[in-house]
Order: C-alpha cells, then structure tokens, then sequence
C-alpha cells in the first residue's frame, strides 16, 4: 500500500512526505495532536469560534438558509424531493465556505472531495468506487486547492478564516506544509459534513416519531422547546460514530486492563444510547433534558465549532417546521456503507427519504 501511495504521489514530490509513517497518515490536524501542539494549532483559529463572533453570523444563516428553504418549496405545491442531497447538505456547506472565503463557485467542488473523503467504502461516494485507494487522489486534490488558496491570502489577506490559517504561525514561523494543508481540510469538510448528518438524521428521526414532530411544531416559537429538539437530534445521529486513540498509561476499566499503548476504539454512538447515563434511551425525545451526550466530544478535542453547529440547527428547524404544513417519507433511506462488515448509523443517510411534502410558501 505505502508503494503505491509513493507511485500516486510522483508527480507531486512536495507530498511525498504524507506517504511515509513518520508523518502520521496523509492528512495531520487537530484530530491527530496532542498538547502542545494541539494547544497551539488550536489556538491560532479559536478567536472565531468565539460565542460573540458566532452571533455576528446569526443574520447571515437565517439570509441563507430562508433563501435555500424557498428553492425547496418551489411553487408550494406537493412534491418529492431528496431531502439530504437537495436540502440538508447547503446550509452548512455554504456557511463554511463564507467563512472560509472560498468562492462560491467552488461550493460543488468543496462537496464532492467532502463526499469522496468521507465515503468509507461506499462505492457510489468515492470517487473511484472499485479503487480502495482512491482517497489518495482525493486528497491530493485537496492539497492543490489549498496550497493554490494559501499563496492567494498570503499575498492578498482578508478577514476570514482562509488568511487566518494561510498566514498563522508558530514561533514565528508559518505552519508546516502538512499541518497548514490538514488545517483547511478538517475546518472544510468536518466543518459542515457532521452538521448536515445531524440536520438530515434529526429531520428522519422527527418523521419517524410524528408526535415529537407534532410537539415541536406545536412549540416552535419557544426557543428552550427548539434547542432541547436540536439536542436531541445531535444525540439520535452522532453524526461521528467512531475515533481511535492510543493509551498514554496503564488503566483499570472495569475490570479490564488496558495498557499504555493499546490502540481504543471511542464508540460515541454506543456512549449516546448508555442505559446507564439515558432514561430510555432509544426513545427520540425532543423534551429529553439532562442531555449529557458527547456527541461533541469532551475534554481538549471537544468540537470547536459546537457553538456553531447548535446555532446552524436551530436556524434551520425554526424556519423548516415553521414553513411546513405536512411531510411524509417516501420510503425507507438509502445508507452510506463504511465498510463491507458495517452498517452506518441513520444519520449517515445520503439521499431521498423526504417525499411527498404539502408546503405553504411565504
């Protein structure tokens, strides 16, 4: 595999480092750091994702997503839809790439490599569906982009996240290549892949449970009603399943030992539906409260754009439900497949399980 890693980067020497061990993989961002280089990679964005400048984009979000809501409503007669493809991916998708500063123009190219990066083993998402490896290329498209984006804000700097990380440094030094490409590419494809997991999840759980959806449209007014819903829904999907970290010291886990070393598998889906810390808890529950779900995470990795993606949720559901006389599914979703030997959580749907709508126009 690392052979052909190194013949599919030949005609990109500068990346020839991303195949060897020593570098980590192809791709080293915050996700992959400890203290106190995550600390200070960390740091170098953090003053955006402050509460008070993620209220500042509070009118922009509601601008679009009203205008992506009314491109779904058409005409407002009944019609069929693909509520993933067609709906839930936008609002995230182009909030992240204002933030960015990325063109619009670029919108359906940032999608696609998202798909292809996030694709697992779905051969339909990647982008060669018979060629395990063709997330390499993936990648290596994501490199370009960004390399080509960081000798732009370099030499012309804006106020937006691009120039914050094309001109960030350490010690005085501009980012390692590695690290400033990897960067860019978890703020742009984490930063709006999880949250349409969770919009297009929530919006299958509430069709599946018509009385949370009536009750949430009964309460729609109330903001606590719609940010315990936006909770719940996080926690149904768990729009990330999985990390794998490795032990920094020897632990007793309930009678199981682990040992300094030992690579854990972190199952966030599994940690959402304890018996343990949830009352009932494969129950979809949008007046559910506590909600301790760590959908987010915790700790130093604990999601830096948690702010964000609540605030996203809520925007969306407030104007959807708002705007909606009925909905119902055309049938059962199509999943994303991670792998041969797994089924994906319903929040990983990608396409059509919205259909037949009866929507009132504004």
């Amino acid at each position: 595999m690392v052979v052909e890693i190194f013949k599919r980067l030949q005609d990109r020497p500068k990346l020839e480092v991303l195949a060897t061990a020593s570098e980590q993989g192809l791709i080293r961002s915050l996700v992959q750091m400890d203290p106190p280089d995550h600390t200070d990679y960390r740091a170098l964005v953090q003053p955006c994702f402050k509460p008070s400048n993620i209220k500042t984009l509070e009118d922009r979000l509601n601008v679009i997503t009203e205008l992506i809501l009314d491109d779904m409503m058409g005409d407002g007669s009944e019609r069929e839809l693909d509520f993933v493809q067609d709906v839930a991916v936008w609002p995230p998708l182009k909030l992240i790439v204002e933030l960015l500063g990325v063109p619009e123009k670029d919108e359906p190219l940032i999608l696609k490599l998202t798909n292809e990066l996030f694709a697992g083993e779905d051969p339909e998402m990647m982008r060669a569906g018979d060629d395990p490896l063709s997330g390499i290329d993936t990648v290596k498209s994501l490199y370009d982009y960004f390399t080509a984006l960081t000798d732009e804000r370099r030499a012309n700097p804006r106020e937006d996240l691009a120039s914050y990380i094309a001109n960030g440094k350490l010690n005085g030094e501009y980012l390692p290549y590695k690290e400033l490409i990897s960067y860019y590419i978890i703020v742009a494809t984490a930063g709006h892949e999880t949250t349409r997991t969770s919009i297009s999840g929530g919006m299958h759980a509430l069709l599946r449970n018509p009385d949370q959806l009536q009750l949430l449209k009964d309460n729609i007014d109330d903001e606590d009603t719609v940010k315990l819903a936006v909770e719940e829904m996080i926690r149904w999907t768990t729009a990330v399943n999985q990390f794998s970290r490795t032990a920094t010291a020897d632990y007793e886990l309930r009678g199981q030992t682990i040992r300094k070393g030992d690579s854990l598998g972190l199952f966030y889906a599994s940690a959402n539906f304890d018996e343990e810390v949830f009352d009932d808890p494969f129950k979809f529950d949008i007046s559910r409260k506590p909600n301790r779900h760590l959908a987010f995470g915790t700790g130093p990795h604990q999601c830096l754009g948690l702010i964000l993606a609540r605030m996203q949720m809520r925007i969306f559901f407030t104007q959807l439900i708002s705007r909606i006389d009925e909905m119902a599914l055309a049938g059962e979703g199509e999943y994303l497949r991670a792998s041969e030997s797994e089924r994906v959580q319903p929040s990983d749907l990608k396409r059509g399980f919205i259909a037949r709508s009866t929507l009132s126009c504004f």
